[in-house]
């Protein structure tokens, strides 16, 4: 790890948690890795970059979180934890991760916001793309999208990509992208980083061999 004087301290950082998990059967937050719980993981990663972090969807406690909250409206999935990290928010560009990625790893996140700060933060969403398609929980949306979100949620249409219909979007190649960013990161690394956990059968994979997560 790095020495942190937390490097994006005008950038706050929201851990997306309020999911049902239906597919997975239980909480992912709750889920362990080595007796480590993916929520305090997620958030230990967050902690070397980011001077303010908060859990939307629950009530949790964390030496470095700045705060948790529950969602403003109820059962709309992730879109509601964005529209309410985005209502609290007093930073006009923010980092969403969700429970999704238990091996998240500070300098891909870094390679990540370093592509996006020197295209000038110009796009109102920044998402990462990859072989098996875009990461929209994983990403950079800034508070202007607000009405953008509110909108998709009065039209009941509660998929993220709904928000993209009307925010000006850039889709970053992560793979292609990260090298120029970071000499310490590899394809096998970034891959590990946006290894997406939903279900239960991808959540025993992490205890089976690790050639079958390719790391």
């Amino acid at each position: 790890m790095i020495s942190s004087n937390f490097i994006y301290e005008n950038i706050n950082a929201f851990v997306l948690a309020g999911g049902k998990s239906v597919r997975m059967g239980r909480d992912k937050a709750f889920l362990r890795i080595n007796g480590r719980l993916f929520i305090d993981l997620i958030i230990e990663e967050l902690s070397i970059l980011f001077k303010n972090i908060y859990v939307v969807g629950k009530q949790y406690q964390h030496p470095s979180l700045k705060d948790s909250t529950l969602d403003i409206v109820k059962n709309t999935g992730p879109i509601g934890g964005i529209l309410t990290a985005l209502t609290m928010t007093d930073s006009e560009i923010n980092f969403f991760t969700g429970l999704d990625y238990p091996f998240i790893d500070w300098k891909v996140i870094k390679a990540f916001l370093e592509i996006s700060k020197d295209d000038n933060f110009t796009y109102q969403a920044y998402v990462p793309k990859l072989d098996d398609g875009i990461h929209p929980l994983f990403a950079i949306y800034k508070r202007d999208i607000l009405d953008s979100v509110k909108e998709c949620i009065s039209k009941r249409e509660y998929r993220v990509r709904c928000i993209y219909q009307s925010v000006k979007t850039n889709y970053i190649n992560i793979l292609i992208k990260t090298p120029q960013y970071s000499d310490n990161l590899n394809d096998r690394d970034v891959k590990r980083c946006f290894y997406n956990l939903n279900s239960l059968e991808d959540y025993k994979r992490i205890f089976e061999s690790k050639k079958t997560l390719n790391f």
